[in-house]
């Protein structure tokens, strides 16, 4: 076999496609593959008829590396009028309309993206921008949505929240609020409380972070007793904590009434309370309100969305934040959507894989 029809096997071209030439540039580091086709190419793309040539113009795209050499297919490649359609360029089978990367190579580099969920790290691993990579994240996302199609919607789905970047711009992940929140507030004014009381030479708040975020019959018996004393002292972390246990104990009711007035009370104190992270809690209770009753008449947890949370998290850290809301949607999606990312590949080597 020689090199032409090795290249060809490789490739996966068929007719009307052939490798004209393989040409080894030392100097570059590379291997050229020039490809040609006939006339029997030059199809719309559109309607798939055979049209005059309108005119032609060479491409690159670069393949999987050959030993260490970078491997560049080249060709000319017509654009035909079509009768009905216009003016359009034909399709190639080796690699997807507007890309300079093969089927292969873009499928290679998605899975190292799947691996590492850092463009960064892959840019450098495979000797590529950072907007290269990122163009084809870009497109196996955008593929993968128009693949999808119409999914049918679970009877009950779980909401939580999660920053883009630094600040308070948030996106939603997937419906109820979760409990996290009200932990979260509790922590605030603990902290807040904690750096007042240190200037007066009062520690009693020292090293319970643990104590307060964490469910009572989940603690040994010595910071059980410690945690009890102080809850029922007067400090403002105290009072910020029943408000979170009040809440804790308002799940689960079968009747949608009972839930709804027994939230509602809750609701009327929070909103009042003299404790700014339990209000703004209060407030965004208050805003999901349906959901929140949905989840309080059933069993539904926010297990799910926390864990996709987590990962979420993960992604941005490794990726130091995102600039955009588009380009952290387009991360979570390509990481966590489910989707089909995969470019098309040519006949002959998907019969293969």
């Amino acid at each position: 076999m020689n090199d032409k029809k090795l290249y060809e096997r490789i490739l996966g071209i068929t007719s009307p496609w052939h490798v004209a030439e393989v040409e080894l540039k030392l100097e570059n580091g590379q291997v050229l593959i020039a490809v040609e086709g006939s006339v029997e190419s030059e199809r719309c793309p559109e309607c798939g008829l055979r049209c005059p040539r309108y005119d032609s113009k060479e491409r690159r795209w670069r393949h999987l590396d050959t030993c260490q050499y970078q491997t560049i297919l080249r060709a000319k490649i017509p654009r035909i009028k079509c009768h009905e359609h216009g003016v359009r360029q034909v399709r190639v089978p080796w690699a997807e309309e507007r890309s300079r990367f093969t089927a292969l190579f873009e499928a290679l580099v998605i899975d190292w993206l799947r691996a590492t969920e850092s463009i960064g790290a892959v840019s450098k691993g495979m000797g590529l921008t950072w907007e290269e990579v990122s163009g084809i994240r870009s497109r196996a996302v955008d593929r993968g949505m128009k693949r999808r199609g119409r999914a049918e919607l679970p009877a009950a789905v779980g909401v939580d929240e999660t920053s883009i970047s630094r600040g308070h711009e948030y996106i939603t992940v997937v419906n109820a609020l979760s409990l996290k929140h009200l932990g979260e507030a509790v922590d605030t004014v603990r902290r807040s409380e904690h750096r007042e009381l240190r200037a007066e030479d009062d520690h009693r708040l020292s090293k319970t972070k643990y104590l307060w975020l964490t469910r009572p019959e989940r603690l040994d018996a010595e910071a059980r007793a410690r945690i009890e004393r102080l809850r029922r002292g007067s400090l403002l972390t105290a009072r910020a904590y029943r408000y979170k246990e009040h809440a804790s104990q308002l799940w689960g009711y079968v009747r949608r009434g009972m839930a709804e007035r027994l939230w509602r009370q809750w609701l009327h104190g929070a909103l009042r309370c003299a404790l700014e992270p339990i209000r703004i809690v209060a407030r965004m209770i208050r805003n999901h309100w349906a959901g929140v009753i949905n989840a309080a008449t059933s069993d539904i947890t926010n297990a799910m969305s926390e864990s996709v949370n987590s990962h979420i998290q993960r992604i941005k850290k490794r990726a130091c934040g995102f600039r955009s809301r588009t380009r952290f949607r387009e991360a979570i999606l390509f990481h966590l959507g489910g989707l089909d990312l995969y470019p098309v590949f040519p006949s002959s080597i998907q019969s293969k894989a």
